[in-house]
Parts: structure tokens; C-alpha cells; sequence
């Protein structure tokens, strides 16, 4: 970063720079002519930086002193309203989704959505008097991945039209007899799914629960461990984006009532796998039982799981069973998935005291030690956001 204006003879004394960081999403209006965006400033700091002849250039008489600084990033936004939960304010991913959209008279560009960070220097002060000080207007974008533990598994019960856990069908050995028994299949939530593994593609595991209950005594004598089971399982993508603030979780049946909310739905290829000679175990009540672990994998370039107040991403698992050679309708599940970027196995480093804290709170209205901090990561785990396709 550039810095015009300074002469040699303060090169040792110490300039206290003011970044301040702002971030903005919006998208455009789905019914009018109008935009919705967000905006805000969330962190404020002040740093002493040093600046020494190898950081000095000249040119056309006027020096500029490249200073290196470095900043911390709070997990969570602020916000002036006491409504707003907590969920809606945590930080979300830099990204571009949807088409771009142009507001035709400010000329500023939307998408569905565009989420981006700018800094900016806001003060520069040095320690002697510099004449013809030259203020620094400067700004750029900057992009952020925030890094974030897995939350608590979703209530599903709580989106019955969203998510389905378990479900159960009659198995037949041709069409128009009668059913053998039935089968349950049911699972929980999977494990997140984090982008930062060291796996060459990061992955989950859904633990499937089958259940097979004879219907009469003839059906007896059927042998689950003769089965050949297939698996299709696909990752299932939305985006939503609103024009309104969004109250509570964006859900796809929301979708199609408000006029203010809408959703891009994407789906990965299909993977499917067979299982055969299974070690089915039968209980005291007759019933087979059975857990089969169906691997997971995911893109290393999808964009996490974030929510914020006009817009949302989330993931499902859709996973598919039937058995060769029977009659019966495909048991399906859906599942929530999280998508983390989180650093989990690198060493969390404690950011760095700075020095002249009670300089820094000159320029602050607040101090910005109260805020919670974004970890700075060690060095051997590579930490930049991958380039999103989806």
C-alpha cells in the first residue's frame, strides 16, 4: 500500500494508520425497479507501522513508503437494530453469485448475491509535522473467508418440507404379491464437510439405519444377507436471495409464497454404489437390522454454508435406496449438510499485543479489543479461499 508524501527525515518515527473495514450484499429488486443492499462498518483499528529505507521509493520527487500492516477480523457483524438474531450476523464469504444486474441510474452493479469487503485507510497521523501531507483516499476489495467451527446438527423436525430423515416401504417380490415386509431407512445429520481437509477431495459419512420387518410368518424365511442394495446418493445446492430482510431460515416452500424471496437450485452428478453380501443381524423380535457407512464427497471449491439477512446458502444430501430383483418404491432420504472452511487441525496463533493501546482508543469511538477476533492461522496451512464454481 502506498503512501505519498513522506520525507526522509521521519522515516524512523511511527505512523499511526486507521483502517476501516466495510462490507455490502444486495441484490436486485425482484419486483420493481428498485435495489435492496446492506451495508456496514464493522472494524475499526489503529496501528503504529515503522517504516526503513527498503520500503522507500521514489518517483517524480515524490516518496512513497510501501508499509506492510496487518488487521484481525471480527466473527460476527454489529447491528444497530435488537431484532436481528444472532444467526444473521455472523460473517459470510466473499462471492458473486447469479447474473449481474447493472441499477440504472447510480450505475452500480448487483448480483444474486454479491457479498464483497472493502478497506480503506481512513486517518494516517504521524508523529512529526509533514508538510504538504498528502490524506490517502485509498480503497480496495478484499476478499474474506471467514473461518468458523460446525454448528450444532438442524432441528429437521423443525422443516418437515425440507428435510426427511427416515422413511419406510412395503418390499414385494414381483408387483402383485404380497409384501414380503417392510423396510426402514433413516439417518441422522452427517458430519460437516470442510474444504480446508488435507483430503484430496473433503469428505462426510451419512450412517445409514435399515430396518427389515417380515409381515407374515411365510416372510420368515427371507434372507436380507442375500440382498444386492444400490445407493445413489447427489448433493443438492441453493442459493436464496431476498429483497426483503429475512426473519428466520430461508426454506424452498417460503420461496414459493413470498414474492420478496426467490432460490437457484443446483445438483452434483449422482454417485451411485452397490452392496452386496451384507451382514444383516437378527433380533429377538424377528426383525434385521443393519448400518451400512455411505462416504461422502464433495468439491473443494464450494462456497460455505452462510446465512445473512438478504441471502443464503445451503446443502442437502439426497440418497437414494433399492434392492435388485424386488418390487417396491425407492426409499429416500434428504439430509442437511454443512460446508465449513475451518482450519481444524492447524495451531491457532494468538494475535499480537499491540502496542500504544491507549493511542489507538484516541481514534476510536470504542475500543476494538472488545470485539471477538478472527485467528490467524499457521503458516503451513494455506488459508486463501478457493476459486468457487458453484
Amino acid at each position: 500500500m502506498s503512501v505519498p508524501g513522506l520525507r526522509p527525515r521521519i522515516i524512523a518515527t511511527p505512523v499511526a494508520f486507521h483502517p476501516q473495514l466495510n462490507s455490502r450484499y444486495g441484490i436486485p429488486c425482484l419486483t420493481d425497479e428498485l435495489s435492496k443492499t446492506h451495508s456496514g462498518k464493522f472494524l475499526q483499528e489503529t496501528q503504529k507501522l515503522y517504516s526503513d529505507p527498503s520500503i522507500r521509493s521514489i518517483k517524480d520527487q515524490i516518496q512513497a513508503h510501501r508499509l506492510p500492516f496487518q488487521f484481525v477480523v471480527p466473527h460476527q457483524l454489529i447491528s444497530s437494530r435488537s431484532d436481528v438474531q444472532e444467526d444473521f450476523l455472523k460473517l459470510c464469504p466473499s462471492t458473486e453469485q447469479g447474473s449481474a444486474y447493472r441499477f440504472p441510474t447510480t450505475k452500480m452493479l448487483f448480483r444474486q448475491p454479491m457479498i464483497f469487503y472493502t478497506i480503506r485507510i481512513k486517518h494516517i497521523r504521524t508523529s512529526k509535522v509533514v508538510e504538504n501531507f498528502m490524506m490517502s483516499t485509498y480503497e480496495r476489495e478484499i476478499a474474506i473467508m471467514p473461518h468458523t467451527p460446525p454448528a450444532p446438527p438442524l432441528a429437521m423436525e423443525a422443516f418437515p418440507q425440507e428435510y426427511r430423515p427416515s422413511t419406510m416401504r412395503w418390499i414385494r417380490q414381483h408387483r402383485w404379491t404380497r409384501p414380503l415386509g417392510a423396510l426402514k431407512l433413516s439417518a441422522a445429520e452427517p458430519s460437516p464437510a470442510n474444504v480446508l481437509s488435507s483430503d484430496f477431495r473433503p469428505s462426510t459419512t451419512i450412517t445409514l439405519s435399515l430396518t427389515f420387518t417380515p409381515s407374515s410368518t411365510l416372510a420368515f424365511d427371507t434372507q436380507p444377507c442375500e440382498w444386492v442394495c444400490l445407493v445413489r446418493h447427489y448433493l443438492r445446492i441453493r442459493t436464496f436471495y431476498s429483497t426483503r430482510r429475512m426473519e428466520r431460515i430461508p426454506t424452498h416452500s417460503a420461496a414459493r409464497r413470498d414474492p420478496f424471496l426467490r432460490v437457484r437450485e443446483k445438483r452434483t452428478e449422482p454417485e451411485v454404489r452397490e452392496y452386496a453380501k451384507m451382514s444383516w443381524k437378527r433380533d429377538n423380535n424377528c426383525q434385521w437390522k443393519i448400518h451400512l457407512d455411505v462416504p461422502i464427497k464433495v468439491a473443494r471449491n464450494l462456497l460455505p454454508t452462510f446465512l445473512n439477512q438478504l441471502s443464503a446458502r445451503q446443502y442437502a444430501v439426497v440418497v437414494r435406496f433399492s434392492i435388485k430383483g424386488f418390487s417396491h418404491k425407492v426409499l429416500e432420504l434428504v439430509l442437511p449438510l454443512q460446508i465449513i472452511c475451518y482450519p481444524a487441525l492447524s495451531r491457532t496463533l494468538e494475535s499480537p499485543q499491540e502496542e500504544g493501546s491507549a493511542a489507538r482508543d484516541e481514534f476510536l469511538p470504542y475500543s476494538s479489543s472488545s470485539f471477538p477476533r478472527q485467528g490467524v492461522t499457521a503458516s503451513e496451512v494455506n488459508i486463501s479461499p478457493p476459486s468457487y464454481d458453484l
